[in-house]
Protein backbone atom coordinates (compact mmCIF):
# COMPACT_ATOMS: atom_id res chain seq x y z
CA UNK A 1 0.00 0.00 0.00
CA UNK A 2 1.32 3.44 -1.10
CA UNK A 3 1.25 6.23 2.15
CA UNK A 4 0.97 9.15 0.08
CA UNK A 5 -0.25 12.93 0.81
CA UNK A 6 -3.15 14.50 -1.26
CA UNK A 7 -0.34 16.46 -3.51
CA UNK A 8 0.99 13.02 -4.50
CA UNK A 9 4.07 13.84 -3.41
CA UNK A 10 6.05 10.47 -2.12
CA UNK A 11 6.01 10.28 2.00
CA UNK A 12 9.33 10.49 3.58
CA UNK A 13 7.94 8.57 6.26
CA UNK A 14 7.43 5.36 3.99
CA UNK A 15 10.41 3.33 5.52
CA UNK A 16 8.64 4.04 8.62
CA UNK A 17 5.40 3.88 8.67
CA UNK A 18 4.62 0.85 6.40
CA UNK A 19 7.44 -1.57 8.17
CA UNK A 20 10.46 -0.72 6.77
CA UNK A 21 12.28 1.00 9.14
CA UNK A 22 13.16 0.87 12.93
CA UNK A 23 9.89 2.70 14.35
CA UNK A 24 7.64 -0.23 13.05
CA UNK A 25 9.61 -2.80 15.16
CA UNK A 26 9.70 -0.41 18.31
CA UNK A 27 6.13 0.04 17.87
CA UNK A 28 5.62 -4.21 17.05
CA UNK A 29 7.16 -4.03 20.61
CA UNK A 30 5.15 -1.96 22.00
CA UNK A 31 2.16 -3.19 20.88
CA UNK A 32 3.11 -6.37 21.84
CA UNK A 33 3.88 -5.25 25.44
CA UNK A 34 1.68 -2.67 26.69
CA UNK A 35 -1.69 -3.58 23.84
CA UNK A 36 -1.22 -0.40 22.55
CA UNK A 37 -1.18 0.96 18.96
CA UNK A 38 1.75 3.60 17.91
CA UNK A 39 1.67 4.95 14.30
CA UNK A 40 2.85 8.21 12.81
CA UNK A 41 0.79 10.49 10.82
CA UNK A 42 0.72 13.66 9.22
CA UNK A 43 -0.51 16.58 10.99
CA UNK A 44 -2.35 17.27 8.24
CA UNK A 45 -3.29 16.43 4.14
CA UNK A 46 -3.03 12.75 4.47
CA UNK A 47 -5.72 10.59 3.32
CA UNK A 48 -8.05 8.79 5.81
CA UNK A 49 -8.03 5.67 3.99
CA UNK A 50 -4.36 5.51 4.33
CA UNK A 51 -4.92 6.32 7.96
CA UNK A 52 -7.31 3.43 8.58
CA UNK A 53 -4.89 0.99 6.77
CA UNK A 54 -2.83 1.08 9.65
CA UNK A 55 -4.84 0.09 12.55
CA UNK A 56 -4.11 -3.15 14.15
CA UNK A 57 -6.90 -3.85 16.40
CA UNK A 58 -10.01 -5.81 14.31
CA UNK A 59 -12.53 -4.29 15.77
CA UNK A 60 -11.09 -0.90 15.37
CA UNK A 61 -10.38 -1.60 11.97
CA UNK A 62 -13.74 -2.66 11.12
CA UNK A 63 -15.60 1.24 12.48
CA UNK A 64 -12.57 2.76 10.41
CA UNK A 65 -13.08 0.85 7.32
CA UNK A 66 -17.41 0.87 6.92
CA UNK A 67 -18.63 3.04 4.87
CA UNK A 68 -21.25 4.86 7.63
CA UNK A 69 -18.63 5.03 10.25
CA UNK A 70 -15.58 6.00 8.54
CA UNK A 71 -16.93 9.73 8.64
CA UNK A 72 -16.99 9.75 12.30
CA UNK A 73 -14.28 7.99 12.63
CA UNK A 74 -12.03 10.44 10.14
CA UNK A 75 -13.76 13.59 12.20
CA UNK A 76 -12.79 12.15 15.86
CA UNK A 77 -9.16 11.45 14.46
CA UNK A 78 -8.76 15.05 12.70
CA UNK A 79 -10.22 17.10 15.75
CA UNK A 80 -7.78 15.00 18.15
CA UNK A 81 -5.06 16.10 15.80
CA UNK A 82 -5.89 19.88 15.79
CA UNK A 83 -6.20 19.98 19.72
CA UNK A 84 -2.77 18.27 20.12
CA UNK A 85 -1.04 20.06 17.74
CA UNK A 86 -2.99 23.82 19.56
CA UNK A 87 -1.79 22.34 23.23
CA UNK A 88 1.80 21.11 22.01
CA UNK A 89 1.21 17.39 24.03
CA UNK A 90 -0.52 14.37 24.45
CA UNK A 91 -4.31 14.88 24.04
CA UNK A 92 -6.41 12.03 24.52
CA UNK A 93 -10.31 11.61 23.34
CA UNK A 94 -12.33 8.51 23.14
CA UNK A 95 -14.30 8.08 20.14
CA UNK A 96 -17.90 6.59 19.56
CA UNK A 97 -17.02 3.20 19.89
CA UNK A 98 -15.60 3.36 23.21
CA UNK A 99 -12.26 2.93 22.18
CA UNK A 100 -9.50 5.44 23.49
CA UNK A 101 -6.18 7.26 21.29
CA UNK A 102 -3.63 9.67 22.18
CA UNK A 103 -1.87 12.03 19.70
CA UNK A 104 0.92 14.06 20.42
CA UNK A 105 2.69 16.18 17.59
CA UNK A 106 6.54 15.04 17.13
CA UNK A 107 8.09 16.80 15.15
CA UNK A 108 8.75 18.55 11.52
CA UNK A 109 10.23 15.83 9.17
CA UNK A 110 11.05 17.09 5.67
CA UNK A 111 9.05 20.33 5.54
CA UNK A 112 5.70 17.78 6.78
CA UNK A 113 4.27 18.06 10.65
CA UNK A 114 4.11 14.55 12.37
CA UNK A 115 2.24 13.52 14.84
CA UNK A 116 2.61 10.00 17.10
CA UNK A 117 -0.36 8.27 17.86
CA UNK A 118 -0.79 5.85 20.54
CA UNK A 119 -3.71 3.53 21.52
CA UNK A 120 -6.77 2.32 19.65
CA UNK A 121 -7.60 0.58 23.31
CA UNK A 122 -10.80 0.51 25.47
CA UNK A 123 -10.42 1.87 29.14
CA UNK A 124 -11.63 0.18 31.71
CA UNK A 125 -10.73 0.15 35.13
CA UNK A 126 -13.12 -2.95 36.58
CA UNK A 127 -11.24 -5.04 33.84
CA UNK A 128 -12.74 -6.96 30.70
CA UNK A 129 -11.20 -8.33 27.79
CA UNK A 130 -9.01 -6.64 25.56
CA UNK A 131 -9.08 -3.78 28.01
CA UNK A 132 -6.50 -1.52 30.00
CA UNK A 133 -6.81 0.59 32.92
CA UNK A 134 -6.70 4.08 33.01
CA UNK A 135 -3.44 3.82 35.08
CA UNK A 136 -1.85 1.14 32.81
CA UNK A 137 -2.62 3.52 29.77
CA UNK A 138 -1.13 7.03 31.78
CA UNK A 139 1.61 5.03 32.31
CA UNK A 140 2.22 3.52 28.94
CA UNK A 141 2.03 7.47 27.52
CA UNK A 142 4.71 8.25 30.18
CA UNK A 143 6.83 5.76 28.60
CA UNK A 144 6.35 6.94 25.08
CA UNK A 145 7.38 10.79 26.29
CA UNK A 146 10.69 8.85 27.70
CA UNK A 147 11.40 7.70 24.44
CA UNK A 148 10.80 10.82 22.25
CA UNK A 149 14.09 12.32 22.85
CA UNK A 150 15.77 8.82 20.76
CA UNK A 151 12.44 8.78 18.78
CA UNK A 152 13.33 12.25 17.31
CA UNK A 153 16.76 11.68 16.85
CA UNK A 154 16.41 8.29 15.34
CA UNK A 155 13.40 9.28 12.94
CA UNK A 156 15.52 12.33 11.56
CA UNK A 157 18.87 9.84 10.51
CA UNK A 158 16.21 7.38 9.02
CA UNK A 159 14.99 9.91 7.29
CA UNK A 160 17.52 11.42 5.96
CA UNK A 161 19.27 8.30 4.48
CA UNK A 162 15.77 7.61 2.86
CA UNK A 163 15.07 11.10 1.39
CA UNK A 164 18.18 12.12 0.46
CA UNK A 165 20.68 10.50 -1.57
CA UNK A 166 23.77 10.06 0.03
CA UNK A 167 26.81 9.45 -0.64
CA UNK A 168 27.82 6.12 0.00
CA UNK A 169 30.29 6.24 2.93
CA UNK A 170 27.38 7.20 4.49
CA UNK A 171 24.99 4.76 4.20
CA UNK A 172 28.26 2.43 4.68
CA UNK A 173 28.81 3.87 8.06
CA UNK A 174 25.20 3.63 9.22
CA UNK A 175 24.66 0.17 8.17
CA UNK A 176 28.04 -0.84 9.74
CA UNK A 177 26.69 0.73 12.94
CA UNK A 178 23.32 -0.80 13.10
CA UNK A 179 25.02 -4.04 12.80
CA UNK A 180 27.96 -3.74 15.24
CA UNK A 181 26.76 -1.15 17.54
CA UNK A 182 27.34 -4.35 20.56
CA UNK A 183 30.82 -4.20 19.20
CA UNK A 184 33.38 -1.67 20.07
CA UNK A 185 33.40 1.16 17.12
CA UNK A 186 35.92 3.80 16.92
CA UNK A 187 35.86 6.08 13.77
CA UNK A 188 38.68 3.98 12.48
CA UNK A 189 36.63 0.76 12.37
CA UNK A 190 33.96 2.38 10.82
CA UNK A 191 35.77 4.12 8.86
CA UNK A 192 38.06 1.04 7.58
CA UNK A 193 34.76 -0.82 7.39
CA UNK A 194 34.08 1.69 4.55
CA UNK A 195 37.53 1.79 3.12
CA UNK A 196 37.90 5.62 3.28
CA UNK A 197 40.15 7.70 5.71
CA UNK A 198 38.94 8.37 8.61
CA UNK A 199 38.61 12.47 8.82
CA UNK A 200 37.07 11.62 5.41
CA UNK A 201 34.54 9.95 7.27
CA UNK A 202 33.96 12.47 10.03
CA UNK A 203 33.57 15.05 8.19
CA UNK A 204 30.93 13.72 5.59
CA UNK A 205 29.09 12.20 8.23
CA UNK A 206 28.78 15.30 9.76
CA UNK A 207 28.12 17.34 6.95
CA UNK A 208 25.55 15.22 5.75
CA UNK A 209 23.88 14.26 8.39
CA UNK A 210 23.77 16.97 11.11
CA UNK A 211 24.92 14.43 13.58
CA UNK A 212 28.74 13.50 14.99
CA UNK A 213 28.83 9.74 14.16
CA UNK A 214 29.79 9.17 17.98
CA UNK A 215 26.21 10.12 18.14
CA UNK A 216 24.44 8.15 16.21
CA UNK A 217 26.35 5.07 17.49
CA UNK A 218 24.68 6.21 20.98
CA UNK A 219 21.52 6.30 19.88
CA UNK A 220 21.65 3.25 18.53
CA UNK A 221 23.10 1.53 21.38
CA UNK A 222 20.37 3.55 23.64
CA UNK A 223 17.67 2.48 22.00
CA UNK A 224 18.53 -1.49 22.43
CA UNK A 225 19.20 -0.72 26.12
CA UNK A 226 15.36 0.81 26.52
CA UNK A 227 14.09 -2.58 24.93
CA UNK A 228 16.48 -4.27 27.40
CA UNK A 229 15.89 -2.28 30.60
CA UNK A 230 12.07 -4.11 30.62
CA UNK A 231 13.62 -7.22 31.65
CA UNK A 232 14.22 -6.94 35.12
CA UNK A 233 16.24 -10.47 35.23
CA UNK A 234 19.30 -8.05 33.68
CA UNK A 235 21.25 -5.85 35.80
CA UNK A 236 21.57 -2.37 34.28
CA UNK A 237 25.48 -2.73 34.24
CA UNK A 238 24.98 -5.66 32.54
CA UNK A 239 22.82 -4.08 29.77
CA UNK A 240 25.52 -1.45 29.22
CA UNK A 241 27.81 -3.70 28.12
CA UNK A 242 25.22 -5.77 26.38
CA UNK A 243 25.05 -3.20 24.09
CA UNK A 244 28.50 -1.60 23.53
CA UNK A 245 29.56 0.46 25.94
CA UNK A 246 32.88 0.19 27.67
CA UNK A 247 31.31 1.20 31.22
CA UNK A 248 28.70 2.10 33.31
CA UNK A 249 29.13 5.31 33.42
CA UNK A 250 29.73 6.36 29.94
CA UNK A 251 26.25 4.58 29.79
CA UNK A 252 24.46 6.37 32.32
CA UNK A 253 26.01 9.81 30.76
CA UNK A 254 24.71 9.01 27.56
CA UNK A 255 21.12 7.47 28.53
CA UNK A 256 20.77 10.77 30.41
CA UNK A 257 21.37 12.89 27.70
CA UNK A 258 19.37 10.97 25.18
CA UNK A 259 16.54 10.64 27.50
CA UNK A 260 17.03 13.22 29.76
CA UNK A 261 16.91 10.29 33.19
CA UNK A 262 19.06 8.02 33.22
CA UNK A 263 18.55 4.29 33.15
CA UNK A 264 17.41 2.81 36.79
CA UNK A 265 14.62 5.75 36.21
CA UNK A 266 13.07 4.62 32.80
CA UNK A 267 13.01 1.54 34.25
CA UNK A 268 10.82 2.61 37.27
CA UNK A 269 8.77 4.72 34.97
CA UNK A 270 8.46 1.35 32.55
CA UNK A 271 7.56 -0.88 35.54
CA UNK A 272 4.88 1.54 36.72
CA UNK A 273 3.35 1.48 32.88
CA UNK A 274 3.53 -1.99 33.14
CA UNK A 275 -0.70 -3.59 32.60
Amino acid sequence: MSWVRYDEQANPLDWLGMGLGFFRHYADSFWKATGMELDLVYADGEPWNSVAGRVKSPSCREHTLDAQEAGLCEQCFRDACRVALRQQKFHTVTCFAGRSFSVCPLDEFDGAGILLLTGRVQKNDAGGAGAISTMAYQGSLDLIELFLPYLRLRLHMELLLSARDFPKVVRDACRYIDENFANKITVAGVAAACGVSEDYLSHSFSKQTGNRLSRYVAAVRIGHAMCLLKNENLGIAEIAFEVGFQSLSQFNRSFRKLSGINPSEFRKHERGGAR
